[in-house]
């Protein structure tokens, strides 16, 4: 007789294995109760080829929209534009070699992956190739990644994004004007290449990024690494942690911040920690603007914005630009390290006139560096 021994619904050599790749078995063991593992590869029809050449969209959307918790074969699998849809109560694992690679489309928007109005849902190992180089056309900057729309209790671990024709991931709400985002975490993910943003955070409540590496952000504006644009009032950016972020030669900015969209309605809390940036290279480490050009009446963004221990090297324009018109909100920037262009450590003195003086700093913005 034979015995199979499982954990959370995977058997024990498999589960040994995902663990020790991606570090994660408490996610993993929480969403694999519910179900026991699904092989994508069975979905695939006969004679499926393995080198990503073959559009394999409706096959797996048929894996993901019957089983909760699937393993994805270790080879890439070509999807089009309509990209594949992520319900609620899934935990998707990509085995080493795994890709999902776009096919080059001529659509201005589209998303490769699409987690809108879920609950509940771990990816771990993606990794997803857009089509900056295979595109069908010039227009339009909205080519995602991944797309997480009015989405809570998303997990993410060890994603890799590279060469898409907007952002690599994107954080906003469903319909233009579903709620926000909420206790959304990401871990380790690896993006380059891509035109927009790395990451775009438009509106999420309890969101946690740890250790983000994301490079050459280049192609259409802003550029940036990391960037946090709400769109309209009803966005939110509360309980906001960013941890350890590498930023590297993106065209803009490292992280950007940038919140006069919230002006319009009532007045607004912002909450953001940003610790241990490392930025070397990007035109500007860390850009902030709240401009009051969306303000209606007299409401106001309050709260804090604050910066600890950054490292900001080599930035062709500056490390920091903050344009805070609004006195309510206050910026804390703690231990900074600075260099030139050469990579020649500032002294404090030197960081500080730099940090804060025109036109990197305007009059009315409420900032403290301290060392």
């Amino acid at each position: 007789m034979n015995f199979i021994f499982k954990i959370g619904g995977l058997p024990f050599n498999i589960a040994i294995k995902l663990f020790c790749i991606f570090n994660v078995p408490y996610n993993y063991i929480e969403h694999s109760t519910v179900d026991s593992v699904y092989e994508v590869i069975n979905s695939l029809p006969k004679n499926y080829v393995r080198d990503g050449s073959v559009d394999y969209t409706s096959a797996l959307q048929v894996a993901i929209s019957e089983h909760q918790n699937l393993l994805f074969p270790s080879f890439p699998l070509l999807v089009n534009d309509n990209g594949l849809l992520i319900g609620s109560n899934k935990t998707l694992t990509f085995l080493p070699g795994s890709e999902i690679r776009l096919k080059g489309s001529d659509k201005k928007r589209y998303n490769i992956i699409k987690i809108e109005r879920a609950v509940n849902v771990t990816i771990n190992g993606l990794f997803i190739k857009g089509d900056r180089y295979t595109h069908q056309g010039t227009k339009g900057e909205w080519g995602m990644g991944l797309g997480i729309y009015s989405s809570s209790n998303i997990t993410l671990n060890n994603i890799k994004i590279v060469d898409c024709w907007g952002d690599g991931i994107y954080l906003g709400n469903a319909g233009g004007n579903g709620p926000p985002n909420y206790n959304v975490l990401i871990k380790r993910p690896e993006i380059s290449n891509c035109r927009r943003d790395g990451i775009s955070i438009i509106t999420a409540r309890r969101l946690t990024i740890i250790s983000p590496h994301v490079t050459g952000t280049n192609g259409t504006l802003p550029m940036s690494g990391i960037n946090f644009e709400p769109n309209n009032p009803m966005d939110e950016l509360q309980q906001i942690n960013v941890i350890d972020a590498s930023t590297e030669d993106n065209i803009g900015s490292g992280i950007s911040i940038g919140i006069k969209n919230l002006y319009g309605m009532s007045s607004k809390n912002i909450d953001i920690a940003i610790i241990r940036h490392t930025d070397k290279g990007s035109g500007i480490a860390l850009k902030i603007h709240n401009y009051l050009s969306k303000r209606k009446l007299a409401e106001t963004i309050t709260g804090n914005i604050t910066i600890t221990n950054p490292v900001w090297t080599k930035n062709s324009n500056c490390a920091m630009r903050a344009i805070l018109y609004d006195p309510n909100l206050k910026l804390f920037i703690s231990t900074p390290r600075v260099t030139d262009l050469q990579g020649n450590s500032l002294t404090r003195s030197a960081i500080f006139d730099r940090l804060t003086a025109a036109p990197n700093v305007n009059k009315e913005a409420q900032i403290n560096v301290r060392f």
